[in-house]
């Protein structure tokens, strides 16, 4: 498994400098191996961008940045997807919450779906869309090469 630097399309590259390397983290084991793989052989203190799709991103991308020595600095869920990315959005309860209140406001004024929408938003103050967001959305963790004991 190869790195590639980030594009400068990329959702995420005002983040990160258009050198930086970016690793994907595959579903399949041999391929996340290989990808353990290429993180361990970047230079102590190199930034990387750990890209995840699919689910249970979260689990995948902090299993792979451990086992290669990678301080991940911050964690992102990337929507609708990494391709396409229009929204990038820490991965901590409280921003998601904000994010989905934000985009499940009922419109003003009285609908049908007023009450619906309303109690929906109200979900988004739990920790439900954190998880929900954390276990199926794309997402990229943005860290360094640590020093490995």
């Amino acid at each position: 498994m190869s790195s590639q630097a980030v594009a400068r399309s990329a959702p995420w590259a005002v983040l990160v400098s258009g050198d930086t390397p970016m690793v994907t983290v595959p579903r399949s084991l041999p391929k996340q191996r290989a990808a353990t793989r290429t993180l361990r052989d970047l230079p102590t203190a190199a930034p990387v961008v750990l890209v995840g799709t699919g689910g249970l991103n979260r689990v995948r991308l902090r299993r792979a940045a451990d086992a290669a020595g990678i301080v991940v600095q911050h964690e992102y869920v990337v929507l609708p997807s990494i391709s396409s990315g229009r929204y990038l959005v820490e991965d901590h309860p409280d921003t998601v919450a904000v994010l989905w209140q934000n985009l499940i406001t009922p419109p003003p004024g009285t609908t049908r779906a007023t009450a619906l929408l309303t109690a929906v938003a109200a979900v988004g103050r739990s920790r439900l869309p954190w998880w929900a967001l954390g276990t199926v959305a794309p997402r990229l963790a943005i860290g360094y090469r640590g020093e490995m004991t």
